[in-house]
This record gives C-alpha cells, structure tokens and sequence, in this order.
C-alpha cells in the first residue's frame, strides 16, 4: 500500500494550475471581460500559499516523528548546501566571463569590474554624467 495521501495531491495539482494562472494572467488583452476573469482567477486563488504552507507543515511532521530529529536536519542541510555549491561552481564561470567581456568592452581593469568590489567614480565620470 502507497503512503500518498491523494486528496491532498489532488488539491496541489489544482494549488499548481492557480498559481500558473496568477503569473501568466490567461486572459490579458482580452478587454473588460477577460479582466474580470483574471480578477476571479486571483480572488480564488488566494488559497495556495496557506494551502502549500499547512501541507509543507503536515509533510514535515510526518517526516520528523519517524526519525531522529538532528539526523533529519543533518540531511536536509547537507542536501541543501550541496545543490547551493553545485549552483555556485556552474554559475561562476559564466559570472566571470560577463564581467570580462564587460571590463574588456569598458577598458577597465578586470578585478576592479567584479561586483564584489565597489566602484568608485572619478571626478570625470561624475561631470560627464
């Protein structure tokens, strides 16, 4: 036998449509009408955030009683730290040839580009401003 709860899947599946539409509005353009429309479909969508919130707290507590609390933070933080890392390492390189292209493009001075480093103004770019 599945451990799944269905009802509560279903009511994602319906929570992920609503939120879907309240980004892409569906009837944008369509005058008067289809902005009553959108109105509806936000007004009766306002249920996802608290619905995704309490199944989140309902999930986490089924997950915790069954095992050792530490352990349970343990693998979430290693989960979580490694994918962050992994994200760093793939956007890193494509960070650092952007503020190449764009020292070289700026004749300026690579270090001096990064956004870790601040850039202070010249008299003579504040007056050309």
């Amino acid at each position: 036998m599945s451990d799944r709860i269905y009802s509560i899947d279903s009511v994602r599946i319906i929570a992920i449509v609503f939120v879907v539409a309240i980004h892409t509005d569906p009837f944008r353009g369509l005058g008067a009408s289809g902005n009553m429309v959108n109105f509806l479909i936000d007004s009766a969508a306002r249920f996802v955030v608290p619905f995704f919130f309490m199944a989140s707290g309902y999930f986490f507590a089924r997950k915790t009683a069954r095992r050792e609390l530490t352990d349970y933070f343990t693998d979430r933080v290693t989960t979580i730290a490694s994918l962050y890392a992994t994200g760093l390492l793939l956007s890193a390189p494509v960070f650092l040839a952007g503020t190449a292209v764009r020292a070289g493009a700026e004749n300026r001075d690579i270090v001096r580009s990064s956004a870790l480093t601040p850039r202070v103004r010249s008299a003579r770019d504040r007056d050309s401003n």
